[in-house]
């Protein structure tokens, strides 16, 4: 990526985190630039094609009393774009929220032979 205005960058992230997920309505975004040190409004990299988890991992969603209601497929080497993705499927399959979502990070909480078990860590 050439270096772009910072909210350029974040609509071209939206758009491809849209056309990716299929759903125009998603609530999912991505924010995770490198600015360019020299002019914070301009950006050089967004990260969202780059490795968010290195090996094997499944997602997993917990409901307020720690039962999993929501385990992805088992993705390995997933990008920060796949794991918008499981963000979607899981917003869309444990609530009716259309408050944006911003995936921040992943957390592992678990290993299950070669495959860790992850949490997404959405903000607002």
């Amino acid at each position: 990526m050439s270096k772009i205005k910072y909210d350029d960058a974040e609509e071209q992230v939206s758009k491809k985190i849209r056309d990716f997920v299929g759903d125009d309505e998603t609530v999912i975004n991505f924010i995770d630039f490198v600015l360019d040190e020299n002019d914070d409004d301009f950006v050089l990299d967004t990260k969202i094609d780059s490795i968010a988890h290195q090996g094997k991992v499944k997602f997993i969603e917990k409901n307020t009393d720690g039962e999993i209601i929501f385990e992805s497929e088992i993705l390995e080497n997933p990008t920060w774009l796949q794991v918008c993705k499981v963000a979607h499927e899981i917003i869309k399959s444990t609530t009716d929220s259309k408050e944006a979502q911003f995936v921040e990070e992943i957390n592992i909480v678990d290993k299950d032979n070669d495959i860790s078990i992850a949490e997404i860590f959405l903000g607002t």
